[in-house]
Order: C-alpha cells, then sequence, then structure tokens
C-alpha cells in the first residue's frame, strides 16, 4: 500500500513538472536557441528542420511560420534603450546602420495580434532616405514626422521586427559584434 501512494504521488509530480514545463516553454516568446544582438533577439534555427521540440511546438500552436537562414533574418525588439516596453502612446528614434541585405522591412506588431491597420504599417529599405555615411533615421510615432516615418497606428504595446532579406548574414556568423540599429524613446504624451 505504501509503494503504491509513493507511485502515485510521484506519478503526479513528474506530470505536473511535465505539463507545467512545456506550457512554460510555450507561452511568450520562444525560450530556445535565442540570439541578442543589442536591443534585438533573433532565433536563426527556428525554422530549420533540427530545431529543438519546444520551438517547433510554439510555432505550431502559434500558427506561425519563420524565416529560414536561406531566406534571411527577423530580428525583433520589444523594448526600447532604457529597457521600457514600447508604448503606443510614445515616440521612438531608430538610428544606426541596418545589416547589409538585398532589401529590408521594419513593422509593428500589437502585442498578441496581428496589425490590421488601414494604413501601412512598415517602411522598406527601398523607402528611406540614407545619410551619406550609410547611418539611418527612422522616426516611429502616431504624429507624421518629417524624413523616415514609420506610422504607428497601435493602441497597445507593441513590438518591432526588422527582416533583412537575402543577407550575408548566417546563423555561424551572429554574435554582439554585428552592428544593429539603437531605438530610443523620444517623448511620450
Amino acid at each position: 500500500m505504501r509503494h503504491a501512494i509513493t507511485f502515485i504521488l510521484v506519478s503526479l509530480a513528474a506530470c505536473i513538472i511535465g505539463i507545467g514545463s512545456a506550457w512554460f516553454a510555450l507561452q511568450g516568446d520562444l525560450k530556445f536557441q535565442k540570439i541578442e544582438i543589442g536591443q534585438w533577439s533573433i532565433w536563426p534555427k527556428a525554422a530549420d528542420p533540427s530545431a529543438d521540440p519546444y520551438t517547433k511546438a510554439y510555432l505550431a500552436r502559434a500558427g506561425k511560420t519563420w524565416m529560414s537562414t536561406t531566406e534571411g533574418l527577423a530580428f525583433f525588439s520589444s523594448k526600447d534603450s532604457k529597457g521600457e516596453l514600447y508604448a503606443s502612446n510614445c515616440e521612438y528614434k531608430l538610428s544606426g546602420i541596418i545589416p547589409r541585405g538585398r532589401l529590408w522591412t521594419l513593422s509593428y506588431l500589437e502585442t498578441g495580434k496581428q496589425n490590421n491597420s488601414s494604413q501601412p504599417a512598415y517602411i522598406t529599405s527601398d523607402d528611406v532616405i540614407w545619410s551619406e555615411d550609410e547611418q539611418l533615421e527612422i522616426h516611429i510615432s502616431k504624429t507624421a514626422q518629417p524624413g523616415n516615418w514609420l506610422p504607428l497606428t497601435s493602441k497597445k504595446r507593441f513590438s518591432l521586427i526588422l527582416r533583412i532579406y537575402d543577407t550575408p548574414l548566417t546563423s555561424g556568423a551572429l554574435d554582439a559584434a554585428i552592428k544593429t540599429p539603437l531605438i530610443e524613446r523620444v517623448s511620450c504624451i
């Protein structure tokens, strides 16, 4: 009888720990195989067939597809240069150098859903005005800004996504030495 009770308690604990760890791994963003470069996070192996089972389960549960490294790389940022979450009532400035690629896009997603705005919620490398030293400055705000502007129609918190297509960067070359743009909070309403 004592062994049966011990077996039941150990089995119950194992089930709780197993289900709890799987639930934790599938909530929020991807937690495994993440590389952080400045304010940006990247998961270069998420679309790879050798991705870990938690990553595959997260993508299947979320109904998301991921770019493979043969297509390009997607960089994600959810916090400004001071570590604060992006808020729709603030204006931000992205500045610096974007890693090389044939084309890049900068867009945003509201936390927890796709952007269904009637305004374009992206800016591309073909749309921007570059400085002579290839530095870039993009304003992200609800109100129109001179120069490069990403119109923000979000009413909630959001994340920025920088997708670089046909880039010479590979998962083996990704490290902190790569220059990524800085995102600073300019002001809030």
